[in-house]
Formats: structure tokens, C-alpha cells, sequence
């Protein structure tokens, strides 16, 4: 309460207004005083507070790298990476066990024109090797034979009775392989896989890689007479290709099916 003394009341009255204005403007300022101190305090406890977490969690990585600990994360990483270069030994080990080399002869120059080289049928063979592997280990060959149509229109004629080139003949070495050494001999015609290629849209190094793996798989005894031989084929030649980085070369006539179906 504020009290004031004066005989004139007007007077009194403006003094006693004047003296409360001042006392509610020094209550504020102290508020706002007190108000930037309490936000001084807040903040320093949070800084107070971040430096000790920082600290915690420098104590625990320090903790970690004197005693070798990992995280479970961490532990399952390396984990999958040892899991990782133990299969690619074991492959590397079973490939030093498990051969196929393929020898190349050449009937004229069109094939060596058109880019077709022996590395390229190399891989192809041994990409179908691999995704079927005989049941002996061992080193195993194939020749891969590149002719023309005449030439290929003399061996179909003479050894199936079909007077016409094709794309690919397979000759295997024996009816089935059941030891290591030859297992037979692939022939391609020019004339037709180019045609094949150019018609249906292919690159021709993807499709005669294709042809490739198909005669190998023949003479590693498989084949497509029957619908589940044709379908087990096809997802061996799958595979292979994939590992080649080669498109499925079905998978555009079974969309064509699937949308012709009921």
C-alpha cells in the first residue's frame, strides 16, 4: 500500500499515480531480469548436459578399442564378409578342381569379322559348364566348331536326315559324361545366327553366346523334348547368361504368353 501525505488531494493523487507507475515499472524490469537468468541457467545446464553425453559416449568408443569390442551390428558385418571370402574360396578351389577348356576352330573369315572372338565363346562354355558341372572333378574340353550354312546343312542332312541349315549342332563325345577329358563338339552357322540375331533384334555376341550354352548344356546330356526337360534347359541357360550378363532370351515369348492367356 502507498500512502500520501497532502493537504491538496488533486496533487496527492497524481503523486500517489506517479510513485505506482514507477513501482510497476521496477516489478517488471526485475522480472525480466530474473527472467534472462533463468534462461542463462537453462541453458548452461544444457550445455553441461551435452558435454557429459559427448564424454559418455567417448568413454564407450575408447572402452570398445581397448578391449577389441564391436557392436552386434558390426560383428554381423563381419560376419557376412567372412562368409562372403569363404564362398569365393571354396568356388575358387572347386573351379582349380573342376575345369573346361575350350578350343576354337575357325571354318572361314565371316565369324572373326563380325567380332565373334575366342574368349567370348571361351566364357560362354564355361558360364553352361558351371551352371551344370559334371559329377567328376577333373579338366574337361569342347571344340567349338564356326562354319556356314553349307557346311551345317551337310552335317544336319547327314547325321539328323534334315536337309536345311541350322544355328547350332551339338556333338557330344560319348552318351553321357562320366569322366573328365572330351565331352564333344559345338558347331554354329554364320548365315543363320545372323539372321536370327538381325531379325529378332539381338546383338549378335548375346545370341551366339546363347547358342553357345545351349549346345554345351546338349552335351553335358541335357535336353528339350519333353516339356520339364525343356523347362530345366532353359533354366540352366538362364543362369548361365545371367552370369555373363546377358538378358533372358525368354522372357519376351513368355510375356507374349502370358498375355494370350485366359
Amino acid at each position: 500500500d502507498i500512502t500520501v501525505d497532502d493537504r491538496n488531494p488533486i496533487k496527492a493523487q497524481q503523486l500517489a499515480e506517479s510513485m505506482v507507475k514507477e513501482f510497476v515499472n521496477q516489478s517488471f524490469e526485475q522480472k525480466l531480469g530474473l527472467s534472462a537468468t533463468a534462461n542463462d541457467n537453462l541453458r548452461q545446464e544444457a550445455d553441461r548436459l551435452k558435454a557429459k553425453l559427448q564424454n559418455a559416449e567417448q568413454a564407450v568408443e575408447n572402452f570398445r578399442e581397448e578391449h577389441n569390442a564391436v557392436s552386434l551390428e558390426d560383428k554381423q558385418n563381419i560376419i557376412v564378409e567372412k562368409l562372403k571370402d569363404l564362398n569365393q574360396k571354396v568356388t575358387e578351389a572347386k573351379s582349380q578342381r573342376l575345369r573346361l577348356e575350350a578350343d576354337v576352330v575357325r571354318h572361314g573369315a565371316a565369324w572373326r569379322q563380325a567380332g565373334v572372338t575366342a574368349a567370348m565363346l571361351e566364357r560362354a562354355a564355361r558360364a553352361a559348364f558351371t551352371a551344370a558341372p559334371p559329377a567328376r572333378q577333373g579338366t574337361y574340353a569342347v571344340t567349338i566348331v564356326l562354319t556356314d550354312d553349307e557346311e551345317m546343312r551337310a552335317l544336319n542332312r547327314t547325321w539328323r536326315g534334315k536337309d536345311a541349315p541350322t544355328n547350332v549342332l551339338s556333338f557330344p563325345a560319348s552318351d553321357a559324361v562320366s569322366e573328365a577329358g572330351l565331352i564333344g563338339d559345338v558347331v554354329l552357322a554364320y548365315e543363320t545366327t545372323h539372321k536370327e540375331a538381325r531379325d529378332e533384334r539381338l546383338v549378335l555376341a548375346d545370341h551366339v553366346s546363347h547358342l553357345v550354352v545351349h549346345g554345351v548344356l546338349h552335351l553335358l546330356g541335357f535336353d528339350h523334348e519333353k516339356d520339364e526337360e525343356a523347362e530345366q534347359m532353359e533354366d540352366l541357360e538362364r543362369t548361365a547368361l545371367a552370369s555373363l550378363g546377358i538378358a533372358d532370351p525368354y522372357a519376351e515369348r513368355e510375356a507374349r504368353a502370358a498375355e494370350v492367356s485366359p
